[in-house]
């Protein structure tokens, strides 16, 4: 009964180890570790928020909000970290850093590092990330943080948000803060990502295309993707996380609502065709 997404926090989520035996749920930097038997522990990881959290072997790897406040008197306020990914033992050790973000000169360094968050899937070798905003990017990581392939998608119109109104300053901020108040525009290209069977899928948000749920299935090896499925999604919320298991792909709504399953098509419907089919005749 431990809920994600209180408070109004918009980093949450749940993950799940490979072999389905330990679980996560995290809020903004607050891990809580269980298994079907009872809680295991609760971290508070040194980060301002996670993105997405991994299981990868025994550790956990986390896609962060790479920003960090500065107490220093003569620059105090937000600055974009070096690193986007960290590593952890299960004790909430911190092991590792890398993956650096990408500075944005057009924003302040608090949209700059919401920016550069990222949906992240791991086949226990290689971590995929994909870009949430700004523009469709798939990028695959080996295990020492060396970038392997990176795949961008074309440049399109950006997404869509009908209705979006231009937030008001909260009534708590003193009149100087009121006055540099300015909403994000930050719309989502990516929601989520997931690895399964040897593919790469990708849940798109329906403010790219045009109101329609749509995901794209990559191979691991890193190239076009080789199939979109678009989903007749009944919820009206919008889809935020996306689970893949052998018979169907799951939808978790941003918020609370019901999970949505849909039939999975087999692997051979997604891979081209081969070179011996298409000279047999084969379609």
């Amino acid at each position: 009964n431990w809920q994600p997404r209180d408070g109004g926090f918009p980093w949450g989520g749940l993950a799940c180890d490979p072999r389905g035996q330990r679980f996560a749920f995290w809020k903004k930097n607050e891990v809580v570790l269980f298994t079907r038997d009872g809680v295991e522990r609760q971290l508070q990881l040194p980060t301002m928020a996670i993105s997405k959290l991994l299981f990868v072997k025994d550790e956990l790897v986390a896609a962060v909000v790479p920003a960090v406040f500065r107490t220093d008197p003569e620059n105090r306020g937000f600055a974009l970290d070096d690193t986007l990914l960290r590593r952890y033992d299960l004790d909430g050790k911190e092991q590792a850093r890398w993956f650096a973000p990408e500075p944005v000169p057009e924003l302040e360094p608090f949209a700059a590092a919401l920016a550069n968050e990222v949906a992240a899937a791991s086949d226990g070798k290689t971590l995929f990330l994909a870009s949430r905003h700004r523009r469709y990017r798939v990028v695959a990581v080996d295990s020492s943080g060396k970038e392997t392939w990176h795949w961008l998608g074309p440049e399109r119109t950006r997404p869509e948000m009908p209705g979006r109104k231009e937030p008001t300053p909260p009534q708590e901020l003193a009149p100087e803060a009121a006055a540099r108040f300015r909403g994000l525009d930050l719309p989502f290209f990516v929601r989520d990502v997931a690895v399964a069977a040897g593919l790469l899928w990708v849940l798109l948000s329906p403010q790219v295309f045009a109101g329609h749920v749509v995901v794209d299935v990559f191979p691991l090896q890193g190239q076009e993707p080789l199939a979109r499925l678009q989903l007749n999604v009944k919820e009206e919320k919008e889809p935020g996380q996306l689970a893949v298991t052998k018979d169907a792909l799951w939808l978790f709504p941003v918020g609370e609502g019901k999970p949505q399953a849909f039939l999975r098509p087999p692997e051979e419907m997604l891979q081209p065709p081969r070179p011996q089919d298409t000279a047999a005749g084969g379609q």
